[in-house]
């Protein structure tokens, strides 16, 4: 089973909101060829690995919204009248990550579809918050000792360490200035952390079992 791990600075807030901020969302805007918005148009967001299904439409500014979604592999099938079938795949949402794909309908019928295939990953340009994401795979490549999954840490700007830091656990660890009890760790949407002062992992996870590590290092987005 593969897993996923977040890491952020808490500072007061609700396991609600971090268990949101480790989901990741799917916006963008829908036009014709001619640049004018599309509205109404059915927008349906499909994790493919599960095949689940999220249904939405485009508002008056011909924008769409596909929120609080597992990180994963997605497919974007849209459809409009007097329009060709869109369908956009290849799509990888990472954790955290709050991906625009804008989309451009061709003048046709529904019986008509185009599909395009995702050739690069999308940068994540809807969020002002920092900090640093690792695929699993690349992460259990780096020379981390012991490979504990918070290691993740000392490979991240803004993150320094005493002497005494230990990959083991958080303490001895300061994120742009701030100390160990202030970090916050959710795994697979659990909160993950050892007690109030963030001391560690309640559970190590087996390091190669892991598909996405993220760590946000500053202001989280709203």
């Amino acid at each position: 089973m593969r897993r996923t791990i977040l890491i952020l600075l808490t500072l007061g807030l609700s396991l609600a909101l971090w268990a949101q901020i480790e989901n990741g969302n799917i916006t963008g805007r829908v036009t014709d060829p001619t640049g004018a918005v599309v509205v109404g148009a059915q927008v349906t967001v499909t994790q493919t690995a599960m095949n689940f299904e999220t249904v939405t439409v485009t508002n008056e500014e011909g924008l769409y919204r596909a929120l609080n979604l597992r990180p994963g592999p997605y497919r974007i099938t849209i459809t409009a009248p007097g329009f060709k079938k869109l369908v956009r795949d290849g799509i990888d949402l990472r954790i955290g990550q709050t991906l625009a794909v804008n989309l451009v309908l061709e003048v046709g019928t529904l019986t008509e579809s185009i599909e395009v295939r995702a050739q690069a990953q999308l940068l994540e340009s809807e969020t002002s918050a920092t900090g640093a994401t690792l695929r699993g795979d690349y992460f259990y490549s780096l020379p981390n000792y012991q490979k504990h999954p918070q290691a993740v840490l000392f490979f991240t700007p803004g993150v320094t360490f005493a002497s005494n830091a230990f990959t083991g656990s958080m303490s001895g660890l300061q994120v742009n200035g701030l100390g160990h009890g202030t970090l916050g760790v959710f795994e697979d949407g659990a909160i993950g952390t050892m007690g109030a002062r963030g001391a560690g992992f309640i559970n190590e996870t087996i390091a190669n079992s892991i598909e996405d590590i993220k760590v946000i290092t500053t202001a989280l987005p709203a």
